[in-house]
């Protein structure tokens, strides 16, 4: 009797042992993702389960099906579609849609038909977080090619070229484009026959904060080759654009970062003899929205930097307003030889009337080979000028000239290609070396050449570059 008595006491405990026992086997794993790879190709269907041997006809299927940690692969060829991912993914188990190694995967808008002419879609539209687009080549779009406005977006090895609006726009916080290629987009605006509303190459643009573009090729867009507006947090570094409308624009920002970049314009290009071409247009139209959003309070834009760039060639090399530029930071900059005949704006660097204080123009090389004005400045005593390398020394008026400043010949290299980089080093009878100013804002050179404690004037340290000098930054 005493042992039914323990038995019947410790029943309660049992049977709630084995309830919980039970609902630990009946929960699900959480601890990893499934992850499928999904194929698309041109001679599939839809009906098919979406497999390397039995693969889907269109994207489109995708878009209802990919779930975080899946790839989908579009074999090579040609898909006319216009798609909207929705899905959100994780840091963990993005969601990869990518070109099927070794092929070329194109959606096209069939010359401007789909989607519809300034419809606002586009070819491929990610509104969902963390995925990656790689390896994709979009064309033809009747509006946008790329659009990216989720969170932690990734788009890589993208060429986006002769789509109606944006070749790629990025709206969402901490979304990235790289090593990517875009050409001949905003073709609204073909042969600049629009006076506003254009688009352009790439942009970070419509609210998003810590957007970055790196690495990329832009030209010969109607419109901006690269740009950043309404936007927050910005880095725009390690490109190549040239020959757009205007290479690089800054309008209506906060916080962003222009650094080692290569901006520049050849004699007789596509534009040239149709549109002003600015390298670096630096401008205000409606202020920055704070919080970020159409709602938002606009504020002036401020705090913008500019270190390390190489620009050359453009009607303008710098073309920035005084207004809505407070603390600006222009330094380690190298500017050579610009080609303007803009009535009124005559000068390779160009600074705009306003009087935003706390402006600094430092360590920049300045170079004009002919009788075009070296630097103009609209509204003197506004900008502090230090430590700049000028060919010919700009007209006093301007109130330019500051301490350390150098006049004179900069002995740049100008052997090899005038479209390399590596034309506008320093020789060593160079008078830029050793006499820039150190400043915490960077400690290296556009190659990513750490400075000495006496830096050189320019956005290239003096150096014998070899196969040794940058072994340290391929091995890393």
């Amino acid at each position: 009797m005493a042992c039914m008595e323990r038995y019947l006491r410790c029943l309660p405990l049992l049977l709630i042992f084995l309830l919980l026992f039970n609902k630990c086997l009946a929960a699900p794993v959480h601890a990893a993702t499934s992850a499928n790879n999904y194929y698309i190709a041109t001679s599939g269907s839809d009906s098919y389960p979406g497999t390397l041997v039995q693969p889907w006809k269109t994207i489109r299927k995708a878009t209802g099906i990919v779930q975080p940690g899946d790839t989908v692969y579009i074999r090579g060829g040609t898909y006319q579609e216009s798609n909207i991912f929705y899905t959100d993914a994780t840091s963990t188990a993005n969601i990869t849609i990518a070109g099927y190694p070794g092929e070329t995967a194109i959606i096209s808008g069939n010359n401007y038909q789909i989607p519809s002419l300034n419809s606002g879609n586009a070819l491929l539209q990610v509104y969902g977080d963390w995925y990656i687009i790689r390896n994709l080549t979009i064309t033809g779009s009747g509006d946008q090619g790329l659009t990216i406005h989720g969170l932690h977006d990734t788009i890589d090895n993208v060429y986006s070229h002769h789509n109606w609006g944006w070749g790629i726009l990025m709206t969402g916080d901490y979304d990235l484009t790289q090593n990517s290629r875009i050409w001949s987009n905003s073709m609204v605006n073909e042969n600049d026959v629009l006076s506003f509303g254009w688009s352009g190459g790439i942009t970070c643009a419509r609210y998003p904060d810590y957007c970055t573009i790196r690495t990329s090729t832009s030209w010969e867009n109607w419109g901006e080759g690269i740009s950043t507006f309404e936007s927050l947090h910005t880095t725009i570094e390690g490109n190549t654009s040239y020959n757009n409308n205007t290479n690089v624009y800054i309008s209506d920002t906060k916080y962003a970062v222009v650094k080692g970049n290569f901006f520049y314009c050849t004699p007789g290009n596509p534009l040239d003899l149709l549109a002003t071409q600015n390298a670096v247009l630096v401008y205000e139209e409606l202020g920055v929205p704070i919080p970020l959003g159409a709602g938002g309070t606009r504020y002036p834009s401020s705090d913008n930097t500019f270190l390390n760039n190489i620009i050359s060639g453009c009607d303008n090399n710098l073309f920035a307003t005084q207004n809505q530029a407070q603390n600006n930071l222009y330094a380690f900059n190298t500017f050579v030889n610009s080609d303007t005949n803009r009535p009124g704006y005559n000068a390779n660097v160009e600074f705009v009337v306003g009087n935003a204080s706390g402006q600094r123009f430092v360590n920049n090389l300045v170079y004009q080979s002919d009788n075009i004005a070296i630097l103009q400045v609209d509204t003197p005593g506004i900008i502090s000028f230090s430590h700049n390398l000028w060919s010919k020394a700009p007209a006093s008026s301007f109130q330019a000239s500051g301490p350390g400043d150098v006049i004179g010949d900069p002995k740049l290299s100008m052997t090899g290609s005038p479209f390399s980089p590596y034309w506008f080093k320093p020789t060593a009878l160079s008078p830029a070396i050793d006499k820039g100013l150190s400043i915490t804002q960077t400690n290296q050179d556009f190659f990513g050449i750490t400075r000495d404690n006496l830096p050189d004037i320019g956005a290239l340290e003096f150096l014998t570059y070899n196969f040794w000098t940058f072994f340290p930054i391929i091995w890393k």
